[in-house]
Formats: structure tokens, sequence, C-alpha cells
């Protein structure tokens, strides 16, 4: 839920619960059966860890060569629109011009109106539903082509408005909305040749976004995994443990005696921390731990004591 990759488990909500290896070293009576399984513990832990260090690795790859993509398409729009720049005319008021089917229009409801006649002529009024189609140039206002397509989503037929050469300037609109624009579709074609200046400054952010978001993917990629000297310190100590297990069954050790049995408790289990990372004698034999001065048992109380 925090969205962090290097943590995917939690612990048990009861911290008195015991694992099946605490358990087995319980009933054991062998204290080196309980490091084995804190350190194997840890072990699992840290090679977790550095999984998810390893997938957010390709994570950050995959994020810095998207970026770079969008840096690149941004910095072609930017090219485009510089190149518009130069060739944008005011049509703001008395000024407005626009050229519909060869004939030139000074009034903003007269080519709404012109617009409205080459939909009926052209065919788009009855254009299949579910079938795309390029209509080319149909018109040109300030020096610009204009250029209109279709195509089908969600049972409607969409119309795709654009300046021709001008990036980012096309804008979507339903076949209904496009018939019944009239005067405000005229506005909003308009209004794609005046806002030409903010596009350019759009997609100037957008580029210098991402190409911040690739350097700083850039920088992270190839960070070494933080934890891993512990991991080799602890992966050394379950070397180390199961190696002494295995020295114990090869010498058939005897059975330890009941007062090491008694000294290896649900409390002494839950209590134990590893030294993880220290080394030991290799001739170590696991100690027996002192055990401790039991409460004499009163009324209808259980003692925790396993062994008993």
């Amino acid at each position: 839920m925090r969205g962090r990759l290097d943590t995917r488990e939690i612990e048990e909500i009861d911290s008195s619960a015991l694992s099946a290896a605490e358990a087995k070293a319980i009933s054991s009576g062998n204290p080196l059966l309980l490091e084995h399984s804190t350190v194997q513990n840890e072990v699992t832990r840290l090679r977790r860890l550095e999984r998810a260090h390893q997938r957010n690795e390709s994570m950050l790859v995959h994020t810095r060569d998207r970026a770079r993509a969008d840096a690149r398409r941004a910095q072609t729009d930017i090219d485009g629109l510089e190149a518009a720049m130069p060739h944008v005319r005011d049509t703001s008021g008395d000024r407005f011009r626009m050229r519909l089917r060869s004939r030139d229009y000074d009034s903003r409801v007269d080519a709404g109106h012109a617009l409205m006649s080459w939909a009926r002529d052209s065919g788009f009024t009855s254009a299949p539903l579910y079938a795309s189609r390029e209509y080319g140039v149909i018109g040109s206002i300030s020096g610009f082509d204009v250029q209109l397509s279709t195509h089908p989503m969600l049972r409607t037929l969409m119309g795709e408005v654009g300046l021709v050469g001008v990036p980012r300037s096309g804008f979507s609109m339903s076949r209904e909305a496009f018939l019944d624009g009239g005067t405000g579709l005229i506005q909003r074609i308009e209004n794609r040749v005046s806002g030409i200046p903010a596009l350019l400054e759009q997609a100037r952010g957008d580029r210098d976004a991402a190409q911040q978001s690739a350097a700083e993917a850039q920088a992270r990629i190839g960070l070494p995994f933080k934890h891993a000297t512990a991991l080799t310190a602890a992966e050394e100590d379950l070397t180390r443990v199961e190696a002494q297990l295995a020295a114990m069954q090869d010498k058939a050790e005897p059975e330890p005696t009941a007062t090491e049995r008694a000294s290896l408790t649900v409390e002494v289990v839950n209590a134990h921390r590893p030294a993880l990372g220290i080394r030991s004698h290799p001739d170590r034999h696991p100690a027996a731990f002192e055990p401790k001065a039991q409460p004499a048992p009163s009324g209808h109380g259980s003692n925790r004591n396993l062994s008993s």
C-alpha cells in the first residue's frame, strides 16, 4: 500500500508465534538449531531485498528509456512549432479571414455555414459509423491548411481536426458536435492558430521535464545493493551453522540432557538475537543455556516450559 518494492511481507502480528524451525529447536533442546533458524530467516529477508533491488534497477532502466523517448518526441514538436511561428497571422476581431471551398470568408458566421455545407456535400453527415476516413484539407486559416479525419470510438464517429504541419494543434470532437459547431467550431479552429506560442512553451516544458526524469533515473541506475555486506555475512553464518549441524550428525553426539532441554523455552526463543557476522571457533559446540529459576506453581497456573 505504500508503493515500496522492498517490503512485500510483514511479521506475524502475534509476536509469541513460533516458526516450525523454532519449535523444532525447542523440542530437541539444541540451541544450534535456533541459531540456524534465525540466520536462515535473515538470509531469506536479505535475499528478498536483493531481488527487489534488481527489479527496481530494471524499472529505472525502463523509466530512463521512456523519458528519453518522450524528450525526443517533444523536441520534434518544438522544431515543428518553431517553424510555424513566423507564419502566424492575427485573425482576431475584424481581421478574421478563412478560406473554405475555394472562397474567402471574413465572417465567422458565414464560414460556419460554408463548413456545414461542405459536410453535407462531402458525405461527412452520412459517413459509416464504424469506418475511418481521411478527408484531407478542408480549408485554410492564417496561412495554415486545416485537415479532417474520422475514426470510430465507442459507437461514436469522432472527427480529428488539426493544422497541417503544426504539432499538437489537433483536437477531437464527435460528428454530432462538429455538425452543431457553427461559429463555435470556427472559433475553435482559429484558437489553434493563436495558441501556437502556448503550444511551443508547453512542448519545451515537456522536453525539460522528460530530460530531468531521464537524468534522475540514470543517476540511480547501477547503485550497489546497500545490504550486500550484511547478506554476505549472513550467508557465511548460515554456511557455518549448517556445517556444524552436519558435523554433529556425523559424530552422533548424545541427546541433550534434561537440564539443556529445560533451558530452551518459548521465552528464550522469542528473546534470541543471532550474532550475525561474528565468527566463532570452528570446533565450537552448542552450549547449554543456563536454566532460569522457575516460580513455584500455585493454584491451577501452568508453566510455559515446553519440556514439562
